[in-house]
């Protein structure tokens, strides 16, 4: 084989593998696929659990709101927040009664964390209302373009990330 044949061999293999590997046809180690797997099977086993305890909690806490909605700022509770380690803590190979007082610790704290989130969320607001006061007509006008022009382009964005 010539040098030229070879090089355009081996430029087309890396070039499917890096193709399938981005798209996800081929996991990049054996740390990621394992990690994945056990992803998996740890939402499994804490779907089964959440269903039992939904049940009492729902017999249990009738009166209590149910959690708040994401707050503008982005920042939002996981789906089941009760249910997850801290971050490094997955790989800390926790026993069950470990990560059972974890989820316990994590419920008592996680009413008054979204209570804090939701003042300081609040005093943002008032601070920028306090800030854009400041400004004068023009300024105004041209900070509801901007945002109005920011918002659009997220908009685009997200719409070609769709279409993808």
């Amino acid at each position: 084989m010539t040098p030229l044949v070879r090089r355009s061999i081996a430029a087309l293999a890396s070039t499917a593998f890096m193709t399938f590997a981005l798209a996800g046809a081929l996991p990049l180690n054996a740390a990621q696929d394992a990690e994945t797997t056990k992803t998996q099977t740890t939402k499994k086993k804490s779907a089964t659990k959440a269903k039992g305890s939904a049940k009492k909690a729902a017999a249990a806490e009738d009166d209590e709101p149910e959690a708040k909605p994401k707050a503008k700022s982005g920042r939002q509770a996981p789906p089941d927040a009760e249910h997850r380690v801290p971050p490094y803590f997955g790989a800390l190979n926790l026993t069950e009664e470990q990560k059972e007082s974890i989820y316990k610790i994590q419920g008592k704290y996680l009413p008054q964390i979204q209570e804090l989130e939701k003042k300081a969320e609040d005093l943002r607001e008032k601070r920028m209302l306090e800030v854009e006061d400041v400004l004068t007509a023009p300024q105004k006008k041209a900070l509801a373009e901007a945002r109005k022009a920011a918002a659009d382009r997220r908009k685009a964005a997200a719409k070609a990330k769709a279409g993808d």
